[in-house]
């Protein structure tokens, strides 16, 4: 169903009634205004089929019978009745049907409805009728001869005249020289209840989302308020109405339309134009930052960085060092003692001087017993400890932050010199480079494209599965 009750009764109530009484009103509103805009068009059919119509709908627009064709339909109609009950008529009928004839075609009474076109085709019919040519001279030996052939020339005069002679009307003018026209106030009805509906909103918008609404509503909703504007050329953005209140039913859930196809095909290439739109605007991106790049303005960018926020970055490193800890050097301590008490033995074992010790007689034994490795580790494992116990505390001095920001400014300015050297710039501008070309490959990946092959080879596994099977 398209309608999901459920959500109805979970979602607010009052808000769900409001917005299908704005859809109902709004597509109420659509209909008359396609109905108006397009009933001088579909008049003449109105006429034909549902005179009712006409008949109701005339004095809206200001449209009255028009007394001259309306008196030539009377005269014609006088002419044949005559006919048929008298089987004569008279002269004087006959003259004044000659004499309308010729004033209708020198004055064009269809000209006020725009119906010029009618009057030409009255025209071409008579002429072709009668077999004469000239308009004036066939309409005078078409009313001139009297009763002969009465019924085959009433039958063409009620379908080949009198049809087009019954759409001719008379249209009266404003003071303000336009065409009469009181759909207007229907319209301004419609538009009232509309604009009190979006002030209600904007009201209630400020009220639970804040003061920046005040702004921000009018804005988001400018179709709302511009649709207002009782001008034909923004009829058409009243649309727009429609289509909001539709999708807000959609997202509160009380409309489901995801089960149709048509609606998951919309989203889908949705999803495809929404892709390709963004996809372009990364790729234009990434090609001017590439651009400028090239140009070299990005080359001082390290440096600048760097010497505009040398005191913060000094800061927050020596903040840092000065929380680390070293917990590994309390879980791998005796493995790390080992290590560098091999490495202190074998560097006083390298020295001129213990080599020269341990040649004089007696002396290696002495020597081994006095150093030794075992004592080395040992004193190194103690000497561990007191640097792990005064670490804490002594980072925290004045003097090792002293000596912490001055390590720190020689690592920066070697950064920063660094950052100067030729070859390095022109390395890292060909990584940077590298990185966006990359980048700009992979925007052209189309996620749909790879997600139709997937579901695409899903089914002809699945194909191939129920094959096997059977």
């Amino acid at each position: 169903m398209i309608i999901n009750w459920q959500a109805a009764r979970d979602k607010h109530i009052s808000h769900l009634i409001v917005d299908i009484v704005m859809l109902t009103l709004a597509s109420l509103h659509l209909v008359l205004l396609l109905f108006d805009t397009t009933y001088f068009y579909l008049r003449p059919t109105y006429l034909k089929w549902t005179p009712i119509v006409t008949e109701t709908y005339d004095p809206v627009k200001g449209i009255e019978p028009h007394r001259f064709t309306t008196q030539y339909q009377q005269q014609a109609a006088a002419y044949f009745k005559s006919c048929q009950q008298n089987g004569q008529v008279s002269e004087s009928l006959q003259e004044k049907l000659v004499q309308f004839s010729t004033q209708m075609i020198d004055e064009n009474p269809f000209e006020r409805a725009n119906l010029r076109g009618k009057l030409e085709v009255i025209k071409n019919n008579v002429s072709d009728y009668t077999k004469t040519e000239g308009s004036k001279a066939a309409l005078r030996e078409f009313w001139q001869e009297g009763c002969q052939n009465i019924a085959a020339r009433q039958r063409f005069y009620e379908q080949e005249i009198r049809p087009y002679l019954a759409i001719n009307f008379w249209r009266g003018i404003n003071t303000n020289g336009r065409p009469v026209n009181y759909f207007i106030y229907i319209d301004l009805c419609f538009i009232i209840f509309f604009l009190l509906e979006f002030i209600l909103s904007w009201i209630w918008a400020v009220r639970k989302q804040g003061k920046e609404q005040r702004v921000l509503y009018p804005i988001y909703h400018w179709y709302d308020w511009l649709s207002c504007i009782p001008l034909q050329s923004l009829r058409m953005l009243r649309l727009l109405r429609i289509g909001a209140i539709f999708y807000r039913l959609i997202r509160s859930d009380f409309i489901d339309i995801r089960q149709f196809k048509i609606y998951r095909a919309m989203v889908k290439y949705q999803g495809i134009i929404m892709e390709e739109i963004s996809d372009q605007v990364a790729i234009n991106i990434l090609t001017n930052i590439q651009a400028k790049t090239r140009l070299g303005t990005n080359r001082d960018l390290l440096e600048e960085t760097l010497r505009v926020n040398r005191d913060q970055i000094r800061d927050l490193i020596v903040s840092s060092l000065q929380r680390v800890e070293l917990p590994t050097l309390h879980t791998r301590q005796l493995e790390l003692v080992d290590n560098l008490a091999e490495m202190i033995m074998s560097s006083i074992k390298a020295t001129d001087d213990y080599q020269q010790i341990i040649k004089l007689p007696l002396m290696k034994p002495l020597v081994d017993q006095v150093i030794n490795q075992s004592k080395i580790a040992r004193i190194t494992e103690q000497t561990l400890d007191a640097f792990l116990a005064a670490w804490s505390v002594k980072v925290q001095s004045s003097e090792m932050q002293s000596i912490l920001s001055d390590l720190v400014d020689d690592v920066l300015d070697a950064s920063i010199q660094l950052s100067l050297n030729e070859h390095i710039q022109q390395l890292m501008e060909d990584i940077n480079l590298q990185i966006l070309e990359e980048l700009k490959e992979s925007s052209t990946a189309k996620i749909w494209r790879a997600e139709a092959e997937s579901l695409f080879l899903e089914k002809v596994t699945q194909r191939q599965h129920e094959i096997e099977e059977n």
